[in-house]
């Protein structure tokens, strides 16, 4: 029984001895010191994104609300015209943004290599646009827009498409998720 209480007793020393409470603090500030890197990183790349000119981010804006709100402008795409949007928006925009672009690429080119006959304007096709101009906003305002809200300002009779938005909605969450925090 004695020779447990001095083990008890030895322990409690070496931990209450300065080289184990000054390496205990060391690591604690380790800790925070990489918590506080991480928080910076996450700050810079917000202002990186609020720092780039306003006229760019609103012309950027523009061009794919362009897409969405004017039918003529799908009909009658400049590619080039429209190659130059797409750079822009990988120069300017966060990795989400990003990967919404190759979804919405994906979706285009996979209509085009099946050779199915797909709108231009379907469902999907105005869900995954309106997805990426929301979050090409929220890279820049911090503020999200749910893609049905703006189908809803194109769409009269949104009733007829709502199972098929909700359906969209659903397959695209995990980037609605990255927005809404």
């Amino acid at each position: 029984m004695q020779s447990i209480l001095l083990i008890i007793l030895i322990i409690i020393s070496i931990l209450n001895s300065p080289f184990i409470i000054s390496l205990y603090n060391k690591m604690a500030k380790s800790k925070d010191k990489t918590t506080e890197l991480d928080s910076n990183r996450n700050l810079f790349e917000r202002k990186y994104y609020k720092d780039i000119s306003t006229d760019k981010v609103v012309k950027l804006l523009e061009e794919w609300l362009s897409y969405l709100f004017d039918i003529k402008a799908i009909e009658n795409i400049n590619l080039k015209k429209f190659n130059n949007l797409m750079s822009k928006t990988v120069l300017y925009c966060s990795t989400t943004t990003i990967e919404l672009l190759s979804e919405f690429q994906q979706f285009n080119y996979k209509g085009i290599n099946e050779n199915e006959p797909r709108l231009k304007h379907s469902n999907e096709f105005l869900f995954l646009l309106s997805l990426l101009i929301s979050s090409i906003k929220y890279d820049f305002t911090n503020e999200y827009i749910n893609p049905i809200k703006l189908i809803k300002i194109k769409i009269k009779d949104i009733k007829t498409i709502e199972n098929d938005l909700n359906k969209y909605e659903k397959k695209y969450k995990k980037y609605i998720n990255k927005m809404v925090k």
